[in-house]
């Protein structure tokens, strides 16, 4: 198991569409959350598996 940040694995990876498909989601809604600047760590798993969570404050207030 490794944890890394969703911009990390990004440049990592150097393709949106890798990342999209481990986390089974369209490049379009990783590129909206890398572009937001949004806190999400991405869980990698042995077996390829990727999970994602988000760090937020709480109570979170939206714009």
């Amino acid at each position: 198991m490794k944890k890394t940040a969703l911009k990390d694995l990004v440049s990592k990876h150097g393709e949106l569409s890798r990342v999209a498909r481990g986390l089974n989601i369209q490049p379009s809604a990783v590129q909206k959350a890398v572009n937001s600047g949004r806190d999400i760590t991405i869980i990698e798993y042995k077996n390829g598996k990727m999970v994602g969570s988000e760090a937020r404050p709480f109570p979170f207030k939206s714009r």
